[in-house]
């Protein structure tokens, strides 16, 4: 059997700096340290093979009890606070003992930080020697520290940057309490997994403890950098919140998960965005981590928090794996960024890659997993690998290997970890996770994609797994989504009208979920349908969505066929208030609607001068009608009109358009209209002193609040306009009679203008 540290599980990366920034305080030396029964650390003189005793530090000062026999290394059992010296050895090594030639007193290099999570992290950077002598057979010390007395701490890692013989080993005993722990054997591999990479191991759970010894055993060699990291995570231990956290149904149910912020997470440091998401998930790498099985279900946060704050001193920007289990099943939420989503992990250099990284919180290398731990390992891969359409009895191919798609780190790795006991469990593992699948609904999503081609269609690979929304699921593939629901069927949503729709908020807008895929209006042009509405695209305008009475008016005029063409805009509040009105643009014109009008389109010239004069902001209000033929006597069609709440405009090509609106409009339309002897407009209203007046194509009609509305025309009009109509003469007061004996009159406020073919105009002055 291998031991119970191994190179570290993850949290191994390029160009690590072992020693934690020297600004950070240094721990004080202990006043008063417990006694130790370290195997009696020497050091070997620099220019001889002589070994010497240095002068005793602080950590000397205070007398220990007589050495006695230390118990052997033990790889698989709890600390025990009273060892005893007939403890059994692991295989690869005898005991350590207390009978080396000399004392050695050592005053480590300390430094401390407090992570933002509250687990305070300490580093101690071990000297390194050449040779010495310890009863190991064939072995000899080349590193050693031991802290009798430091602040308490409840988690061990071991890191080192170099060690020129592979078959170098580690011990390493805590101090608690009562007693020290039996020699606890760390395995080491002895080599970078690539160049420039940091030896390590994980961190382990040790349990609340005050000291701690290490010693490093060689047969040949040395090793460099070695630096040992003691983790507290005593004062920020919470109960777990597993009652809080539901599973969530969908095509697989995700199970609950304790996320960041109930574990007690702190935020990611400076993560590089770049890097933050992988394309997919092909596969799951497991790791275990370290030390005793043990612990209490209420420690299980604080090692979590404990190992995020390992890997930040390491400098990794976050937590390495991506979602963590306990060994009572519960499962966390890892590294920041999205539980759904294919979030970058930290945890097998060069398979971490487009993989989910999962880490169960047991020693894999000393006893066999609990169930309830492989069961939440099965759950959340379950979730994760089926949601995203990955078959977990198959075979995937990474960096040209070909692998299980759930696998273990040792299968790509020069490590130990996921450990031989975690390991021998994956395949029953596989078959959980694929019974779990297998018993959910079939995921519609996933046929419709499988039938496209899969990761080789247009929508490609997941990206975001599958999950619930509105009644229905949806998945977030990387060129598009796919849809379900039970009153739709399933229906891929892609390119611009896919992302315009999610941006509308997908299924839960006011589309809802699409009734179809993309159709082929023109050769440039395509819509898609959904529940209320319509989104429809060209190159040249992009992607808007047309929905409710707006759609309604424009499918009923021809939609895209018709003189509107496709949409340019979405629709656009008037006065910034929707329920008021509102409006949409089209490239050749626009739909107007209002609760209390109804939807109406304008276009050409008329809605020209509708937007030219404020629009429904206007007295003219929101338009009431489609626009109207005006037809002459003979039927012929000479122009157009559309009637608005407070007005009406005109058009014909020899005028152009004008609003008419108030008393003038009563008047003209009384009278006849364009149809008239007055034809169309040909101005807006013109203001004088005490009214205003119109032109028309045959006349003009004058209004004043006194007078009303009344035409004038023809010759009578001619002379009252260019003898200075209202000035001279004030406002008509009647419109044109006929005279006894021929010819017509009209009186003013001033005058009667009377009009005879023979005599023309006279003016008779009141």
């Amino acid at each position: 059997m291998r031991t119970l540290f191994r190179r570290a599980c993850g949290a191994t990366v390029a160009g690590l700096a072992l020693v934690l920034a020297s600004a950070l305080p240094a721990i004080a030396d202990p006043a008063s340290p417990p006694p130790s029964t370290s195997p009696n650390p020497v050091v070997a003189d620099s220019d001889s093979d002589t070994v010497t005793t240095p002068t005793p530090s602080v950590a000397d000062e205070t007398p220990a009890p007589s050495p006695e026999t230390p118990a052997a290394p033990v790889a698989a059992e709890p600390i025990d606070p009273a060892p005893s010296a007939s403890d059994s050895a692991p295989e690869q090594a005898a005991p350590l003992t207390s009978s080396a030639p000399a004392t050695r007193a050592i005053s480590p290099y300390i430094e401390a930080a407090t992570n933002a999570n509250g687990a305070s992290v300490t580093s101690v950077d071990v000297p390194a020697v050449t040779q010495s002598s310890v009863a190991v057979p064939g072995q000899e010390t080349i590193a050693q520290v031991s802290v009798p007395d430091i602040a308490s701490f409840t988690m061990v890692a071991v890191n080192w940057a170099q060690a020129s013989d592979p078959d170098t080993q580690l011990w390493v005993r805590v101090y608690q309490g009562s007693g020290w722990s039996p020699w606890i054997s760390y395995a080491t591999t002895g080599k970078a997994e690539i160049s420039g990479v940091t030896n390590g191991t994980e961190a382990g759970w040790v349990g609340s403890s005050t000291g701690i010894e290490v010693e490093v055993v060689s047969a040949t060699g040395s090793v460099q950098g070695f630096t040992v990291t003691l983790i507290d995570t005593s004062a920020t231990a919470r109960t777990r919140l597993v009652d809080d956290h539901k599973a969530v149904e969908g095509y697989v149910d995700q199970p609950p998960i304790t996320m960041r912020s109930d574990w007690g997470a702190s935020a990611p440091a400076d993560c590089d965005p770049a890097q933050a998401y992988d394309a997919t998930v092909w596969g799951a790498v497991v790791h275990d981590t370290a030390g005793f099985n043990s612990y209490a279900a209420e420690d299980a946060p604080g090692i979590v928090r404990g190992l995020q704050a390992y890997h930040q001193s390491l400098g990794l920007c976050d937590i390495a794996y991506n979602f963590l289990v306990d060994r009572f099943g519960t499962i966390y939420e890892g590294r920041a960024g999205g539980i759904a989503l294919p979030v970058h992990g930290y945890h097998a250099i060069d398979w971490d890659l487009d993989t989910v990284g999962i880490a169960v919180l047991v020693n894999g290398n000393t006893e066999a997993p609990p169930a309830s731990a492989l069961e939440g390992l099965a759950q959340i891969l379950a979730w994760k690998l089926g949601n995203n359409y990955r078959d977990p009895l198959g075979e995937v191919t990474l960096n040209e290997v070909d692998l299980p798609v759930i696998f273990s780190h040792s299968q790509v790795r020069d490590t130990y970890c996921a450990g031989e006991f975690l390991d021998a469990q994956l395949s029953n593992v596989r078959n959980r996770v694929s019974d779990i699948i297998s018993s959910s609904d079939r995921s519609e999503i996933e046929e419709n994609w499988q039938n496209i081609g899969s990761d080789m269609s247009f929508l490609g690979s997941p990206y975001q797994l599958e999950q619930p929304i509105g009644d229905g699921h949806y998945t977030i593939f990387a060129n598009g989504y796919g849809f379900w629901s039970p009153s739709t069927d399933t229906y891929p949503a892609w390119g611009t009208i896919g992302d315009i729709y999610m941006g509308l908020g997908g299924p839960t807008s006011f589309l809802g979920f699409p009734t179809s895929s993309e159709i082929t209006t023109t050769a440039d042009g395509v819509f898609q349908t959904f529940v209320n509405g319509r989104i429809y695209w060209t190159a040249n305008t992009g992607a808007y969505s047309v929905h409710g009475a707006i759609l309604q008016t424009y499918v009923s005029l021809g939609s895209t066929a018709s003189f509107l063409g496709y949409p340019t805009s979405q629709e656009i509040a008037v006065n910034g208030n929707s329920d008021e009105g509102v409006y949409q643009q089209f490239e050749g014109g626009r739909i107007y609607w209002s609760p209390s009008t109804g939807s109406y389109r304008l276009h050409g010239a008329i809605g020209t001068t509708y937007e030219a004069d404020q629009g429904p902001q206007s007295y003219l209000g929101y338009p009431v009608s489609e626009e109207v033929p005006v037809r002459d006597g003979a039927r012929n069609m000479i122009g157009v009109h559309q009637d608005f709440q407070g007005g009406r405009i005109y058009w014909s090509d020899e005028t152009g358009a004008h609003h008419i609106h108030g008393g003038i409009l009563v008047r003209y339309l009384a009278l006849g209209g364009a149809p008239s002897y007055l034809g169309f407009p040909t101005t807006e209203e013109i203001a004088t002193d005490k009214g205003v007046y119109q032109e028309f194509a045959g006349g003009r009609i004058y209004w004043s609040e006194d007078t009303a509305a009344q035409p004038t025309h023809g010759a009578i009009g001619i002379v009252y306009r260019d003898n200075g109509g209202p000035g001279n003469y004030g406002f008509p007061t009647s419109a044109e009679v006929p005279r006894l004996g021929g010819g017509v009159s009209q009186n003013f406020e001033n005058a009667t203008l009377s009009w005879t073919e023979s005599g023309g105009v006279r003016v008779t002055m009141h």
